[in-house]
């Protein structure tokens, strides 16, 4: 997909305010008078949802037209121009009207080292004659001069520009689907909390049980104390379950679904993407996001640099019809050198009479000259040079950052994988033990708290379980975060408009 048409489906995003933030409803189908079963959304549902109600996404998508709008501004500017113009219009009153006016017309072709083409006169009118004088045809160009490379910069900072816009709206669905896992990653940990709260709660009744058990009265201190846990757990629970309830219905909204249910464990998805970990040797250590940034501010300075050339010499050859100078037409012939810019400057012309009666040229000479322009030049070329190894330093630095990234990146994707593996083995040992103590509970070998408790062990882990597919689909976000992806700009951008 070429650029423009990149810009545009992403732009979509800003145009359809009203569309993107309608509401999904969640609904609540109901099953009795009191109870509600929750609609559980797909985790795709709710990240597309949450995408499009994203307003930072909307105007990074607004920035990409915008700069794909200067560099057409840059292009303008420095492309091909013609420009005509009267010059000063002079009107004397009197017994008779005479006016006078200068026109001009000039061509300029930058990318021909500033080749500029000029037709200019000098008119007078009045009522009886009309005089026309200075009538000159006139060619300049650079002959030395960074004018061509100075265009290319420009050129070359506009298209780099289009491509950071595309980046960073790239990044910024990458850093909002991050943000979406984690804000729902912070659901599940809660969720922990809410069935380790529970377990204990659970395991104090037991212990509960047991001292009502063993004959002790609801007077003494050990009844009261246990009695007193089962209380306080029961408490805790409570408040970590108001505290899902507050955060679910704050993030449903934020995927703009209407969550009209009171069990957020029944609404959170109880199933994650299955998707394989990013290896971060698999992409281009060039592009890492910092070196190629380091990579480019050197090259394009560099550039800059090299154009700023500390001799400018132009030349320019015409011809004037009817020139007051020498009274005659005239070829004219000039040229003019500049040393660092106003260091040093000189210029000069010559203007050949033809067929004139005597052959008398006239000459233009100039010459200026600014001493403290030469210590100026000097303190900046020391300057460019300290800003080249200044860039220097800052491409060696990305280098050892590349380095950190991907010891860091290993490592986190290591820890990930061995909690992944851990969990996923409690959760299967717990898992078989719930179904055995189920069978034992409807036995009265155990009590309902005893298989209870075997219970919320393997939700706990169930949920433990899909922390850690959300932190592998971080892991992917952050990894890619670190890299330049330009092969994907050209690719069909998300399904979330």
């Amino acid at each position: 997909m070429n650029g423009r048409l990149f810009v545009f489906v992403y732009t979509l995003l800003a145009l359809c305010p009203g569309f993107l933030c309608a509401p999904i409803h969640a609904q609540s189908a109901e099953t009795s008078e009191n109870e509600t079963a929750v609609e559980q959304l797909s985790v795709a549902a709710l990240l597309s949802g949450y995408l499009k109600n994203n307003l930072n996404l909307k105007k990074l998508a607004s920035s990409v037209e915008k700069a794909y709008l200067s560099a057409d501004s840059t292009a303008i500017k420095n492309g091909l121009t013609f420009k005509m113009q009267t010059g000063e219009i002079t009107i004397k009153t009197g017994e008779t009207i005479q006016t006078s006016f200068k026109p001009n017309a000039t061509l300029l072709v930058p990318q021909a080292d500033n080749l500029g083409v000029n037709l200019s006169s000098q008119i007078t009118l009045s009522a009886d004659k009309k005089t026309v004088e200075n009538t000159a045809l006139s060619f300049s160009a650079d002959i030395i001069s960074g004018s061509r490379q100075t265009r290319a910069v420009a050129l070359l900072e506009s298209r780099r520009a289009i491509l950071e816009a595309q980046r960073t709206l790239q990044d910024g669905f990458e850093n909002a689907e991050k943000e979406f896992y984690s804000q729902l990653r912070s659901l599940y940990v809660t969720a922990v909390s809410l069935v380790s709260a529970q377990q204990d709660l659970y395991d104090d009744a037991i212990s509960f049980e047991e001292i009502k058990a063993q004959g002790y009265m609801p007077s003494s201190s050990k009844y009261r104390s246990a009695q007193m846990k089962v209380v306080s757990d029961e408490h805790t629970a409570e408040t970590h379950r108001h505290e899902l309830e507050r955060q679910t219905k704050i993030f449903a909204q934020k995927c703009g679904v209407l969550y009209t249910g009171s069990d957020a464990l029944q609404f959170l998805p109880s199933l994650m993407p299955q998707i394989e970990p990013v290896d971060v040797h698999s992409f281009d250590r060039a592009m890492f996001a910092k070196t190629e940034n380091a990579s480019w501010i050197h090259s394009i300075n560099s550039q800059k640099r090299d154009a700023e050339k500390a001799l400018v010499v132009t030349g320019n050859a015409g011809y004037t019809f009817n020139n007051t100078t020498t009274n005659s037409d005239s070829v004219d012939i000039g040229s003019s050198l500049k040393w660092h810019d106003t260091a040093l400057a000189v210029s000069g012309g010559v203007s050949l009479p033809v067929a004139a009666e005597h052959f008398w040229p006239a000459y233009t000479f100039s010459v200026s000259l600014d001493p403290n322009a030469f210590r100026q030049a000097k303190i900046t070329d020391k300057l460019n040079s300290i800003s080249d190894r200044q860039e220097s330093i800052d491409i060696a630095t990305a280098e050892l950052d590349y380095e950190t990234a991907v010891i860091t990146q290993e490592t986190a994707l290591s820890d990930i994988l061995w909690n992944k593996s851990k969990n996923k083995e409690s959760y299967e040992l717990y898992a078989e033990l719930e179904k055995d103590t189920a069978e034992w509970y409807k036995q009265g070998i155990v009590t309902e708290s005893e298989w209870k408790s075997a219970l919320v062990n393997k939700e706990k882990f169930r949920i433990q379980c899909i922390i850690n597919e959300i932190e592998l689909i971080m892991y992917n976000n952050e990894t890619r975060l670190l890299f330049c992806r330009d092969e994907e700009l050209n690719e069909k951008p998300k399904e979330v408009f």
